[in-house]
Protein backbone atom coordinates (compact mmCIF):
# COMPACT_ATOMS: atom_id res chain seq x y z
CA UNK A 1 0.00 0.00 0.00
CA UNK A 2 2.83 2.46 0.77
CA UNK A 3 4.07 2.19 -2.84
CA UNK A 4 0.60 2.49 -4.37
CA UNK A 5 -0.61 5.42 -2.29
CA UNK A 6 1.54 8.12 -4.02
CA UNK A 7 0.42 6.84 -7.41
CA UNK A 8 -3.21 7.10 -6.32
CA UNK A 9 -2.59 10.65 -5.11
CA UNK A 10 -1.07 11.60 -8.45
CA UNK A 11 -4.05 10.10 -10.25
CA UNK A 12 -6.50 12.14 -8.20
CA UNK A 13 -4.46 15.29 -8.67
CA UNK A 14 -4.19 14.77 -12.42
CA UNK A 15 -7.93 14.14 -12.55
CA UNK A 16 -8.51 17.40 -10.69
CA UNK A 17 -6.35 19.25 -13.21
CA UNK A 18 -8.33 17.77 -16.08
CA UNK A 19 -11.44 19.35 -14.56
CA UNK A 20 -9.93 22.85 -14.71
CA UNK A 21 -11.78 24.86 -17.30
CA UNK A 22 -9.07 26.32 -19.49
CA UNK A 23 -9.61 29.02 -22.03
CA UNK A 24 -10.00 27.75 -25.56
CA UNK A 25 -6.99 28.25 -27.81
CA UNK A 26 -7.34 28.46 -31.57
CA UNK A 27 -4.26 26.76 -32.95
CA UNK A 28 -3.47 27.23 -36.58
CA UNK A 29 -0.08 25.67 -37.12
CA UNK A 30 0.84 25.91 -40.78
CA UNK A 31 4.55 26.42 -40.04
CA UNK A 32 5.28 23.27 -38.05
CA UNK A 33 7.59 21.85 -40.73
CA UNK A 34 9.60 25.06 -41.08
CA UNK A 35 9.91 25.44 -37.31
CA UNK A 36 11.04 21.83 -36.98
CA UNK A 37 13.74 22.32 -39.61
CA UNK A 38 15.06 25.44 -37.89
CA UNK A 39 15.22 23.67 -34.54
CA UNK A 40 16.98 20.69 -36.10
CA UNK A 41 19.65 23.07 -37.40
CA UNK A 42 19.95 24.75 -34.00
CA UNK A 43 20.36 21.51 -32.06
CA UNK A 44 22.85 20.14 -34.58
CA UNK A 45 24.90 23.33 -34.35
CA UNK A 46 24.90 23.30 -30.55
CA UNK A 47 25.67 19.60 -30.20
CA UNK A 48 28.24 19.28 -33.00
CA UNK A 49 29.82 22.64 -33.82
CA UNK A 50 29.79 23.78 -30.18
CA UNK A 51 30.94 20.48 -28.69
CA UNK A 52 31.85 20.36 -25.87
CA UNK A 53 29.77 23.11 -24.24
CA UNK A 54 30.02 22.36 -20.55
CA UNK A 55 30.34 25.42 -18.33
CA UNK A 56 34.15 25.41 -18.41
CA UNK A 57 34.48 24.80 -22.14
CA UNK A 58 36.14 27.25 -24.49
CA UNK A 59 33.11 26.78 -26.76
CA UNK A 60 30.91 28.67 -24.29
CA UNK A 61 31.80 32.00 -25.88
CA UNK A 62 30.66 30.72 -29.26
CA UNK A 63 27.41 29.48 -27.74
CA UNK A 64 26.75 32.81 -26.01
CA UNK A 65 27.45 34.77 -29.21
CA UNK A 66 25.03 32.53 -31.09
CA UNK A 67 22.26 32.90 -28.49
CA UNK A 68 22.71 36.65 -28.34
CA UNK A 69 22.59 37.00 -32.14
CA UNK A 70 19.40 34.93 -32.38
CA UNK A 71 17.60 36.93 -29.70
CA UNK A 72 18.71 40.24 -31.22
CA UNK A 73 17.52 39.15 -34.67
CA UNK A 74 14.09 38.51 -33.12
CA UNK A 75 13.91 42.07 -31.79
CA UNK A 76 14.64 41.37 -28.11
CA UNK A 77 16.76 43.54 -25.85
CA UNK A 78 19.62 41.28 -24.77
CA UNK A 79 21.89 41.40 -21.74
CA UNK A 80 24.57 39.10 -20.43
CA UNK A 81 24.13 38.54 -16.71
CA UNK A 82 27.62 38.08 -15.32
CA UNK A 83 28.39 36.06 -12.20
CA UNK A 84 31.55 34.59 -10.72
CA UNK A 85 31.94 31.06 -9.40
CA UNK A 86 33.77 30.32 -6.16
CA UNK A 87 36.92 29.39 -8.08
CA UNK A 88 36.91 32.68 -10.00
CA UNK A 89 35.44 31.34 -13.25
CA UNK A 90 33.20 33.93 -14.92
CA UNK A 91 29.88 32.74 -16.32
CA UNK A 92 26.90 34.38 -18.00
CA UNK A 93 23.15 33.95 -18.34
CA UNK A 94 21.82 35.26 -21.65
CA UNK A 95 18.66 37.28 -20.95
CA UNK A 96 16.33 38.55 -23.69
CA UNK A 97 13.41 40.88 -22.98
CA UNK A 98 10.46 42.03 -25.08
CA UNK A 99 8.26 44.60 -23.37
CA UNK A 100 4.48 44.45 -23.25
CA UNK A 101 1.71 46.68 -21.95
CA UNK A 102 2.22 45.59 -18.36
CA UNK A 103 5.46 45.37 -16.39
CA UNK A 104 4.33 41.98 -15.13
CA UNK A 105 6.54 39.34 -16.70
CA UNK A 106 6.33 35.83 -18.15
CA UNK A 107 9.72 34.14 -17.77
CA UNK A 108 10.61 31.20 -20.03
CA UNK A 109 14.02 29.60 -19.84
CA UNK A 110 16.31 26.69 -20.67
CA UNK A 111 19.89 26.01 -19.59
CA UNK A 112 22.53 25.87 -22.30
CA UNK A 113 25.41 24.07 -20.57
CA UNK A 114 25.93 20.30 -20.73
CA UNK A 115 27.49 17.52 -18.73
CA UNK A 116 31.19 17.39 -19.74
CA UNK A 117 31.97 15.31 -22.83
CA UNK A 118 28.34 14.92 -23.88
CA UNK A 119 26.79 16.51 -27.00
CA UNK A 120 23.70 17.54 -24.99
CA UNK A 121 21.25 17.45 -27.90
CA UNK A 122 18.25 16.62 -25.73
CA UNK A 123 19.85 17.93 -22.53
CA UNK A 124 19.41 20.71 -23.19
CA UNK A 125 19.86 21.73 -26.80
CA UNK A 126 16.20 20.83 -27.22
CA UNK A 127 15.03 23.39 -24.63
CA UNK A 128 17.30 26.09 -26.06
CA UNK A 129 16.04 25.43 -29.59
CA UNK A 130 12.43 25.81 -28.43
CA UNK A 131 13.00 29.18 -26.77
CA UNK A 132 14.94 30.46 -29.79
CA UNK A 133 12.06 29.43 -32.04
CA UNK A 134 9.66 31.10 -29.63
CA UNK A 135 11.72 34.28 -29.91
CA UNK A 136 11.36 34.16 -33.69
CA UNK A 137 7.60 33.65 -33.34
CA UNK A 138 7.43 36.74 -31.13
CA UNK A 139 9.48 38.90 -33.50
CA UNK A 140 6.49 40.70 -35.01
CA UNK A 141 4.28 40.53 -31.93
CA UNK A 142 2.38 43.72 -31.26
CA UNK A 143 0.96 44.76 -27.90
CA UNK A 144 1.91 41.80 -25.77
CA UNK A 145 -0.14 41.89 -22.59
CA UNK A 146 2.99 41.79 -20.42
CA UNK A 147 6.76 41.63 -20.65
CA UNK A 148 8.26 38.36 -21.90
CA UNK A 149 11.76 37.36 -20.82
CA UNK A 150 13.52 34.44 -22.48
CA UNK A 151 16.63 33.35 -20.62
CA UNK A 152 19.34 30.79 -21.28
CA UNK A 153 20.94 29.83 -17.98
CA UNK A 154 24.47 28.54 -17.53
CA UNK A 155 25.81 26.15 -14.84
CA UNK A 156 22.75 23.95 -14.39
CA UNK A 157 24.60 20.66 -14.60
CA UNK A 158 26.72 19.03 -11.87
CA UNK A 159 28.83 20.04 -10.00
CA UNK A 160 26.76 23.24 -9.86
CA UNK A 161 23.30 21.72 -9.58
CA UNK A 162 21.46 22.45 -6.31
CA UNK A 163 24.03 25.08 -5.30
CA UNK A 164 24.01 28.88 -5.33
CA UNK A 165 26.33 28.68 -8.36
CA UNK A 166 23.48 27.67 -10.67
CA UNK A 167 22.83 30.38 -13.25
CA UNK A 168 19.13 30.20 -12.50
CA UNK A 169 19.81 30.76 -8.78
CA UNK A 170 21.69 33.93 -9.65
CA UNK A 171 18.92 35.05 -11.98
CA UNK A 172 16.13 34.29 -9.51
CA UNK A 173 17.92 36.24 -6.76
CA UNK A 174 18.26 39.23 -9.08
CA UNK A 175 14.58 39.07 -10.07
CA UNK A 176 13.58 39.02 -6.40
CA UNK A 177 15.95 41.86 -5.50
CA UNK A 178 14.52 44.10 -8.22
CA UNK A 179 10.94 43.25 -7.26
CA UNK A 180 9.95 42.01 -10.73
CA UNK A 181 6.36 40.78 -10.64
CA UNK A 182 6.14 37.43 -12.39
CA UNK A 183 3.01 36.14 -14.10
CA UNK A 184 4.53 32.68 -14.67
CA UNK A 185 7.85 30.86 -14.85
CA UNK A 186 8.21 28.10 -17.46
CA UNK A 187 11.34 25.94 -17.46
CA UNK A 188 12.16 23.70 -20.43
CA UNK A 189 14.66 20.90 -19.90
CA UNK A 190 15.00 17.75 -22.02
CA UNK A 191 11.99 18.10 -24.33
CA UNK A 192 13.14 16.43 -27.56
CA UNK A 193 13.23 12.64 -27.16
CA UNK A 194 10.04 10.59 -27.61
CA UNK A 195 9.23 6.94 -28.17
CA UNK A 196 6.02 5.14 -29.13
CA UNK A 197 7.41 1.78 -28.02
CA UNK A 198 5.44 0.14 -25.20
CA UNK A 199 7.56 0.07 -22.06
CA UNK A 200 9.69 3.03 -23.10
CA UNK A 201 8.37 5.21 -20.26
CA UNK A 202 9.33 4.63 -16.64
CA UNK A 203 8.00 6.40 -13.54
CA UNK A 204 9.24 7.21 -10.05
CA UNK A 205 6.29 5.41 -8.44
CA UNK A 206 5.01 1.93 -9.25
CA UNK A 207 1.55 1.95 -10.82
CA UNK A 208 1.83 5.28 -12.62
CA UNK A 209 2.06 3.47 -15.95
CA UNK A 210 -1.56 2.38 -15.43
CA UNK A 211 -2.56 6.04 -15.40
CA UNK A 212 -0.25 7.69 -17.90
CA UNK A 213 0.64 4.75 -20.13
CA UNK A 214 3.88 2.94 -20.85
CA UNK A 215 4.80 4.81 -24.03
CA UNK A 216 7.20 7.74 -23.82
CA UNK A 217 5.37 9.76 -26.45
CA UNK A 218 4.13 12.70 -24.34
CA UNK A 219 5.33 16.00 -22.92
CA UNK A 220 4.96 16.34 -19.15
CA UNK A 221 4.02 19.63 -17.46
CA UNK A 222 4.85 19.47 -13.76
CA UNK A 223 3.95 22.00 -11.09
CA UNK A 224 2.36 22.52 -7.72
CA UNK A 225 -1.35 22.33 -7.06
CA UNK A 226 -1.66 26.11 -6.92
CA UNK A 227 -0.46 26.22 -10.54
CA UNK A 228 -3.20 23.90 -11.81
CA UNK A 229 -5.14 26.59 -13.67
CA UNK A 230 -2.09 27.85 -15.57
CA UNK A 231 -1.10 24.23 -16.18
CA UNK A 232 -4.46 23.54 -17.79
CA UNK A 233 -4.12 26.55 -20.07
CA UNK A 234 -0.61 25.55 -21.10
CA UNK A 235 -1.63 21.94 -21.71
CA UNK A 236 -4.44 22.96 -24.04
CA UNK A 237 -2.22 25.43 -25.87
CA UNK A 238 0.52 22.88 -26.60
CA UNK A 239 -1.36 19.60 -27.02
CA UNK A 240 -2.08 18.37 -30.51
CA UNK A 241 -2.63 15.10 -32.36
CA UNK A 242 1.13 14.99 -32.83
CA UNK A 243 2.01 15.66 -29.19
CA UNK A 244 0.05 14.37 -26.19
CA UNK A 245 0.55 16.38 -23.00
CA UNK A 246 0.29 15.05 -19.45
CA UNK A 247 -0.29 17.58 -16.67
CA UNK A 248 0.96 16.56 -13.22
CA UNK A 249 -0.14 18.98 -10.49
CA UNK A 250 1.58 17.87 -7.30
CA UNK A 251 1.40 18.58 -3.61
CA UNK A 252 4.34 20.58 -2.28
CA UNK A 253 6.02 17.50 -0.84
CA UNK A 254 5.74 15.57 -4.10
CA UNK A 255 6.84 18.61 -6.12
CA UNK A 256 10.15 18.73 -4.27
CA UNK A 257 10.89 15.27 -5.68
CA UNK A 258 10.70 16.66 -9.25
CA UNK A 259 12.87 19.76 -8.75
CA UNK A 260 15.76 18.42 -10.82
CA UNK A 261 16.10 21.47 -13.07
CA UNK A 262 16.27 25.26 -12.98
CA UNK A 263 12.64 25.78 -11.94
CA UNK A 264 13.67 24.80 -8.39
CA UNK A 265 15.14 28.27 -7.91
CA UNK A 266 11.84 30.08 -8.61
CA UNK A 267 9.50 28.03 -6.43
CA UNK A 268 9.35 30.70 -3.73
CA UNK A 269 7.82 33.22 -6.13
CA UNK A 270 4.06 33.71 -5.78
CA UNK A 271 3.23 32.68 -9.34
CA UNK A 272 2.80 29.46 -11.34
CA UNK A 273 6.17 27.73 -11.81
CA UNK A 274 5.92 24.99 -14.41
CA UNK A 275 8.47 22.43 -15.56
CA UNK A 276 8.17 21.15 -19.15
CA UNK A 277 10.08 17.92 -19.81
CA UNK A 278 9.99 14.52 -21.47
CA UNK A 279 10.88 13.16 -17.98
CA UNK A 280 14.59 12.76 -18.85
CA UNK A 281 16.09 9.62 -17.26
CA UNK A 282 12.65 8.07 -16.83
CA UNK A 283 12.51 7.80 -20.62
CA UNK A 284 15.62 8.45 -22.65
CA UNK A 285 18.53 5.98 -22.46
CA UNK A 286 20.83 8.75 -23.73
CA UNK A 287 20.48 11.06 -20.70
CA UNK A 288 23.93 12.44 -19.74
CA UNK A 289 25.55 10.07 -22.22
CA UNK A 290 27.77 10.61 -25.30
CA UNK A 291 24.89 9.14 -27.33
CA UNK A 292 22.67 12.22 -26.69
CA UNK A 293 22.92 13.32 -30.33
CA UNK A 294 20.78 15.53 -32.56
CA UNK A 295 19.35 12.87 -34.92
CA UNK A 296 17.51 11.10 -32.09
CA UNK A 297 15.09 13.96 -31.39
CA UNK A 298 11.56 14.59 -32.66
CA UNK A 299 11.59 18.11 -34.05
CA UNK A 300 7.94 18.07 -35.07
CA UNK A 301 6.92 17.60 -31.45
CA UNK A 302 9.36 20.33 -30.42
CA UNK A 303 7.76 22.66 -32.98
CA UNK A 304 4.37 22.08 -31.38
CA UNK A 305 5.86 23.07 -28.01
CA UNK A 306 7.16 26.37 -29.40
CA UNK A 307 3.93 27.18 -31.20
CA UNK A 308 1.88 26.25 -28.15
CA UNK A 309 3.97 28.50 -25.91
CA UNK A 310 3.41 31.36 -28.36
CA UNK A 311 -0.34 30.86 -28.02
CA UNK A 312 -0.21 30.50 -24.23
CA UNK A 313 1.66 33.77 -23.73
CA UNK A 314 -1.41 35.67 -24.84
CA UNK A 315 -3.82 33.98 -22.44
CA UNK A 316 -1.96 33.14 -19.23
CA UNK A 317 -3.94 35.00 -16.57
CA UNK A 318 -2.61 37.98 -14.67
CA UNK A 319 -1.06 37.19 -11.32
CA UNK A 320 -3.14 38.88 -8.59
CA UNK A 321 -1.16 41.36 -6.56
CA UNK A 322 -0.28 40.04 -3.08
Amino acid sequence: MSRFHPALCMFLLAWACSCVVAQEVTQERPDVHEAAQRMRQTVRFLSEDCFPRDARSEKQNEVMDFLESQFLAAGFRVTRQRYVLDDGEVCFNICALKEGRSRERILIGAHYDTVPETPGADDNGSGVAVILELARLLKDAQELSCDVELVSWDTEEPPFFATDEMGSFVHAQDIARRGVRLRAVLCLDVVGYYSSRPGSQEYPVAGMEWIYGSKGDFLAIIGRLNSAHAMGILKRAIESDALPVRALPLTESLATETDFSDHRNYLDFQCPVLFLTNTAFYRTPHYHEPTDTWEKLDYTKMAHIALGLRAAIEILPENPAP
